[in-house]
């Protein structure tokens, strides 16, 4: 069941006297205190943050599974950090009219290639389970085959649509969760100079149910069914959101 909001959650969000211009978010830092960490299967070894970038050292992943997949079926079983969204010491459930912001960067480096590799960040109206309809999450995608591209997209409860190329640093993702609907997500892969380089779309289409306190969530996992993490292998990525609510009653 989700959890009970625990403030301070998230406090962007355009209320009087927060500028609007240039908005730069809440920065993820899992180490913080504020997160609460689920591993269902105890894959985790450990965190750390520095200079910007989340660093996640994995135990031994034997065997593959789309379990461990944010972008497939089956079950929701990769590692999460979550808590209550709310802004401004206000929870936020599913009867808001949310909009999420999520930028995201991996790791260039081939030190942090060392398995093909996924990081979700996203709302979820209960991110402590690993039920897929359950969690109803959606928000940007990362993901990254070994020393490969990096790649950014939008994640749509268990479904993604992403693209990248050499050139993509990081990416953008704007998602809707709006008349108790998870409506869908609007992507951007940015190269040099923020312009843009890839950008694509995905329909979210889901009921939420009405009155439903929401989490914000933060997931690791593979980006295939069959693959494997060895000890000690890394991944590691910066990220940050800005939740806002919209009143959508015309005056």
């Amino acid at each position: 069941m989700p959890i009970a909001p625990v403030f301070p959650g998230v406090t962007t969000g355009g209320s009087t006297g927060v500028s609007l211009l240039n908005m730069g978010g809440d920065v993820v830092d899992l180490t913080d205190g504020s997160w609460t960490l689920l591993d269902p299967d105890s894959l985790i070894d450990t965190v750390s943050f520095s200079g910007g970038f989340n660093t996640v050292t994995w135990n031994v992943l034997g065997s593959g599974s789309q379990n461990y997949q944010w972008n497939a079926g089956g079950e929701h079983r990769a590692p999460r950090w979550y808590k209550a969204l709310a802004i401004d010491n206000t929870a936020i459930t599913t009867d808001n009219q949310l909009i999420l912001t999520t930028v995201m960067a991996l790791d260039a480096s081939a030190d942090y290639g060392d398995f093909n590799q996924a990081v979700v960040v996203g709302a979820a109206t209960d991110a402590s389970s690993v039920v897929i309809d359950t969690m109803d999450g959606s928000g940007g995608i990362a993901t990254r085959s070994g020393t490969g591209n990096r790649v950014y997209g939008t994640w749509q409860k268990s479904a993604s649509t992403a693209v990248g190329n050499a050139n993509t640093t990081h990416g953008i993702s704007t998602n809707l969760r709006v008349g108790r609907k998870m409506i869908g997500g609007y992507y951007v892969g940015l190269k040099a100079g923020e312009l843009q380089e890839k950008l694509g779309n995905r329909n979210g289409n889901t009921d939420l149910a009405a009155s439903t306190a929401q989490h914000i969530m933060v997931g690791v996992g593979t980006s295939g069914s069959s693959v494997t993490i060895a000890a000690g292998d890394q991944q590691r990525f910066r990220a940050t959101f800005v939740a806002q609510t919209i009143n959508t009653v015309i005056p």
